[in-house]
Parts: structure tokens; C-alpha cells; sequence
């Protein structure tokens, strides 16, 4: 008598890249993040981002704010201007404290155990 196993495929251990942005432009940049929810998005989406509320995050991922204000990267008193400036800085302290490496990749990535990637939130 032969028995089967169903055998488990090995876990991910190592992020999914979807997209490559070393070539996007800003704007197809900002189009492939309206496809999921990014690490700029968890805090909006559990109601812990003061710059933005829950609806604000679904208009923009579902396409409906077309009336929202746009943040300003070149604004200094945008969030979005110090987001830029001090990104370089935080990863160097992050990396200073925890031992850890911090590297830029120029990617949009899944994490191993995250979802279907062609579902759209």
C-alpha cells in the first residue's frame, strides 16, 4: 500500500519584489502604491496617522481623491518635504542601535507572508 503526503511548500523567508521603480517616473511610482497598502499607509489604516483618516487612505487607494489635497514634496512644511530628508537619517540611526543593515531597494516588496499580490484593497 502507497501513502501520499501532501508535502507543504517551504515558506518565504525573503521579501516578494512586484515592481522595479529604479525607472518609474513619480507619477507610475504613485500609481503602483494605490495597489496595496504600504508601510506610509498602516498607520492610516489602523486610525494612528494624524496627516490622514481611514476614508482619506480609502479614497486614495480606490481612486476617488481627486478632491484631496496633494502633499508637496518640496513644501517645507509639508510631512512629505521632512519624510525625504530625515529617511536617510533615521535608517542610519536605526542601524547604529539595532545592529541591523538598512538598504535601499529600489522596489516595491511584499512581505513573505503577506497576501496574493495581484489583489488590489
Amino acid at each position: 500500500m502507497t501513502v501520499h503526503t501532501k508535502t507543504e511548500p517551504k515558506p518565504r523567508t525573503t521579501a516578494l519584489r512586484l515592481v522595479s521603480t529604479k525607472d518609474l517616473s513619480r507619477s507610475d511610482w504613485l500609481d503602483v502604491r494605490k495597489k496595496g497598502i504600504g508601510s506610509s499607509d498602516a498607520s492610516a489604516a489602523v486610525g494612528l496617522n494624524p496627516y490622514q483618516s481611514r476614508l482619506e487612505l480609502w479614497m486614495v487607494k480606490t481612486g476617488r481623491d481627486a478632491s484631496l489635497p496633494k502633499p508637496d514634496s518640496d513644501d517645507p512644511t509639508s510631512p512629505v518635504y521632512w519624510d525625504h530628508i530625515l529617511e536617510p537619517i533615521v535608517a542610519e540611526q536605526y542601524s547604529k542601535q539595532t545592529g541591523r543593515k538598512v538598504r535601499r531597494v529600489n522596489a516595491v516588496l511584499q512581505h513573505p507572508i503577506g497576501g496574493d499580490p495581484t489583489a488590489v484593497c
